[in-house]
């Protein structure tokens, strides 16, 4: 509700507001998703390895699951089991080789259930090791997200900016305001004065030899 009404002064439209979770946030992004009131409701969803399921990991987890009688959400309140036709479009990203929110498991079965409900949904999934986990931007499931999102018309512009370093940009900066030019002839002049300079003192110096 405070992201809406906010929406204006951030030059956003309230009406076009998503949300983003990963693994346990996931399943709160989620779950929002879903059983939030109509009027505060997202409209798009963008869930990063979630714990879709309050059970998971069920077989070889790093984790304990869920257990509702140690106060965690209770096993109705697994996701996939919300989803209705009503439910926004959703991005998802899942690692096979999670070994706390398992894609099989989680993403896997909540993509099942868009699916039969007809809900859009895109669905980026890692085949490799658990390196490309944590709560952070991977280009593994980034570059296709940016992808969805231009399509659904909730981003513009072509490939993702080059991320650059301090260096990088002010070297940029010197290229477009022509700073490294003018640095340039600015040490050519001051080469030429230290010559100058040098001459003189060489004409001195003779003058006074031929005084002797």
């Amino acid at each position: 509700e405070a992201v809406r009404k906010q929406a204006p002064d951030w030059g956003c439209d309230p009406e076009r507001v998503g949300i983003i979770g990963f693994s346990a946030g996931g399943h709160l992004a989620s779950y929002a998703a879903l059983r939030a009131p109509a009027e505060i409701r997202p409209k798009l969803q963008i869930l990063v390895y979630p714990a879709i399921d309050t059970l998971t990991p069920r077989e070889d987890g790093a984790i304990d699951p869920w257990y509702a009688d140690l106060g965690y959400p209770p096993i109705e309140a697994s996701t996939h089991l919300l989803v209705t036709e009503k439910a926004p479009p959703a991005f998802l990203a899942g690692i096979t080789a999670d070994e706390y929110c398992p894609s099989r498991e989680n993403t896997d079965v909540f993509a099942r259930e868009l699916q039969k409900h007809g809900v859009p949904y895109a669905y980026a999934l890692h085949e490799e090791d658990e390196h490309g986990h944590g709560c952070g931007v991977q280009d593994w499931w980034r570059e296709p997200c940016e992808a969805w999102l231009r399509d659904k018309t909730w981003a513009f512009g072509g490939a993702p900016l080059e991320e650059t370093t301090p260096c990088e940009e002010a070297e940029a900066t010197k290229e477009e305001t022509g700073e490294e030019a003018v640095g340039e002839e600015a040490e050519d002049e001051q080469g030429e004065a230290d010559e100058a300079i040098e001459a003189t003192a060489t004409t001195k110096k003779k003058r006074r030899r031929g005084k002797k």
